[in-house]
């Protein structure tokens, strides 16, 4: 992907999804909490400090994209901790405000579940794959989950399906592994032909979600797809099994 077409995108993700909807969701809860004249406790301030390191990582993901250093080094990463349990974490002490601010807290709280698992033959805690800039890597992952989650949100406010489901499925796939992405909301035989188009059309004559993640798929070194699985619209785009690890089977 070109350098002039890459950059001014993935500013663009920047700005609607980190600026216009998790920035302004930690400014105005604070707000309220200091209208109302309420003390900030230490859980919300765990919680924003995590929201805050995962803003600062995007931010310098950018910067180093910016800088020309398009070709970056593989990096050896466990999927678990460094994807997973960020983006998908369940702790009693801290709230995920990413996905709450992400996709509007009464949506959060009406019910949204994401549900993560492995094939039968995966040993989650064993998947390392290999991300261009390590943190890059990670970063690009988040930007085509935080495009998925908000496409099926807003897709179901408008029908009004009720909970929504995310799936999330890391498979064996030629050596290497596939992540799948997927809800429950269904999906029309027109919509699947307009999105498998959008995944082959030039890039500028998409619409910008679809736009977003092909960019961050191109970054990863693989291309999104998407088919229909048990009547749903689903999302898969392959990451590159770690060499170390590799090495270690042989």
């Amino acid at each position: 992907m070109e350098k002039i077409k890459l950059i001014p995108i993935m500013l663009e993700n920047m700005d609607s999804i980190i600026g216009s909807r998790i920035l302004d969701g930690i400014k105005n809860e604070l707000s309220e909490k200091a209208y109302q004249r309420e003390c900030v406790c230490p859980h919300y301030l765990r919680s924003l400090s995590r929201a805050l390191a995962y803003i600062r990582e995007r931010q310098t993901c950018l910067s180093r994209l910016a800088s020309g250093k398009l070709k970056l080094a593989m990096s050896s990463t466990h999927f678990k901790s460094a994807v997973v349990d960020e983006f998908i974490f369940d702790d009693e002490d801290q709230r995920n405000l990413i996905l709450e601010y992400l996709i509007d807290r009464d949506a959060y709280f009406a019910g949204m579940e994401i549900v993560f698992s492995a094939e039968k033959n995966i040993n989650l805690n064993t998947v390392s794959v290999d991300l261009p800039g390590g943190f890059i890597g990670r970063q690009t992952i988040f930007v085509i989950l935080e495009n998925i989650i908000l496409e099926s949100v807003e897709y179901n406010s408008r029908l009004q399906y009720g909970k929504i489901i995310f799936n999330i499925k890391i498979e064996e796939y030629d050596g290497d592994f596939l992540l799948r992405i997927w809800d429950n909301l269904g999906v029309g035989d027109k919509a699947i032909k307009h999105i498998t188009k959008w995944l082959r059309d030039p890039i500028r004559q998409i619409p910008k979600r679809i736009r977003e993640m092909r960019i961050a798929a191109s970054l990863l070194e693989g291309e999104l797809s998407a088919d229909v699985f048990e009547g749903n619209l689903r999302y898969s785009f392959p990451l590159k099994n770690s060499r170390l690890l590799k090495l270690k089977k042989k």
